[in-house]
């Protein structure tokens, strides 16, 4: 059952029978390149979506995969979490062979009117690694703007905001 649905896809909370999906995006080493504690093992993979699953049933905020409709498969995940600097910080990550086709973006902007709309955030943060030249592009693409250089997560990464109203 799907929650937030675009054109192309429909995010969704994970299920214990996506593991291999789940492995195929944060295993791929070049994919969490700029995630802190880098990729993850695939038995571990099982209690990392039970962990995601958790979260979601807890809070309206997660991190859920983006499936495809046309394919049916899960291509990425994007979500919301409690931001270190209040408010809510929003995450994206997408399967290596999905890049270029405009599915971050779709599903980022699906994400961010969910997070204004459904619940009432004011204020949505997104943390990036300073060499993260693709995801700088993709926070601009979708309305943030800079909001300066901050530490987050033990390291120094570029923050970007965009406000409830600017949408």
């Amino acid at each position: 059952m799907s929650f937030i649905e675009t054109e192309r896809l429909a995010l969704r909370t994970w299920m214990p029978g996506d593991a291999e999906a789940a492995f195929a995006i944060y295993g791929d080493s070049e994919v969490v390149r700029f995630v802190p504690g880098g990729a993850i093992g695939q038995d571990a993979i099982p209690a990392w979506i039970e962990t995601l699953m958790h979260a979601s049933e807890r809070a309206d905020a997660g991190v859920w995969p983006a499936i495809l409709k046309s394919e049916r498969r899960i291509i990425g995940a994007f979500g919301l979490a409690p931001s270190p600097w209040g408010d809510t910080e929003l995450s994206w990550m997408l399967a290596r062979g999905d890049w270029g086709h405009g599915y971050a973006t779709e599903a980022v902007r699906a994400v961010i009117g969910y997070a204004f709309s459904q619940l009432h955030v004011r204020r949505i943060y997104a943390a990036v690694d300073l060499a993260d030249a693709r995801s700088v592009a993709l926070a601009y693409r979708v309305g943030l703007h800079f909001d300066g250089v901050v530490r987050a997560r033990h390291r120094d990464v570029l923050r970007y905001a965009i406000e409830a109203n600017a949408v």
